[in-house]
């Protein structure tokens, strides 16, 4: 309530005690008698009863729960603050949880923002070859919008992986990711994807990620459409052929 002096809401006399004693309070005929009748706030509402307690989560105050009752003199009793303060210490760990995941959520949130603006393509793989990421590059060259679910001896035929050149379907224990499920850094520009509206020519670069028992965890994939660059080989290729051609014309001619 950043247009609302928090004096006019709270007494901060009292919050700033629970504050600086981390201890409950609990206080009757608040207005009339007590260390708190000065506070501005507690003689403009005439408090009676209040109830003030510490939130602290591993030893550490990240909050703290205030109660009022300008109605009636001993609203609030030590067995009320003791709930109070057992419901606190569980709300304390809920609050902290809650702002790891917004945390979490935070830098996730970034995270993707990074990998979807990365002309590469991105895949996370779990050990049995599972992919459980993908950015919107790696989306795109697959020709998927959701993730399919596939074992590993599946990979080359749920993506439609084929040998460049040769119109066979990659051998999956050669691909650069299932050499990483088995612990290797592997790479390989000799990759087809082929779908209903063409063939794209694809470079791989493929990684493993261990846990603390060095067994493989996941492996990340990195890839990008090299077509401009294999089309280029297959031109300087076709000009060099030709001109040998016409090299060898000459030479017979010649003779």
């Amino acid at each position: 309530m950043q247009s609302t002096p928090i004096e006019t809401c709270l007494p901060l006399s009292i919050i700033h005690y629970v504050e600086k004693t981390q201890e409950g309070l609990l206080e009757t005929h608040v207005a009339r008698e007590g260390r708190f009748t000065q506070d501005a706030y507690v003689k403009t509402q005439r408090l009676k009863s209040i109830l003030c307690a510490h939130l602290l989560n591993q030893g550490q105050l990240i909050g703290i729960v205030y109660l009022e009752n300008n109605v009636a003199d001993g609203v609030f009793t030590p067995e009320g603050l003791e709930v109070i303060q057992l419901l606190s210490s569980q709300a304390a760990i809920a609050l902290t949880n809650a702002k790891l995941y917004t945390q979490v959520q935070s830098t996730q949130n970034c995270l993707n923002k990074f990998l979807n603006t990365t002309p590469l393509g991105i895949s996370v793989h779990d050990a049995k070859g599972q992919i459980i990421y993908t950015n919107q590059v790696a989306q795109q060259l697959l020709n998927i919008q959701e993730l399919p679910k596939t074992e590993t001896d599946q990979l080359s035929k749920t993506y439609h992986i084929y040998r460049a050149g040769t119109g066979e379907m990659y051998p999956v224990e050669q691909l650069p990711l299932v050499r990483s499920l088995g612990g290797e850094k592997a790479q390989a520009d000799d990759l087809e994807l082929r779908h209903s509206d063409g063939i794209v020519f694809v470079e791989a670069t493929s990684t493993a990620i261990f846990d603390e028992t060095g067994a493989v965890e996941y492996a990340i994939a990195a890839f990008q459409d090299i077509s401009d660059r294999k089309q280029a080989e297959i031109t300087l290729i076709e000009n060099v052929c030709l001109e040998q051609e016409i090299s060898d014309r000459m030479t017979r001619i010649r003779n």
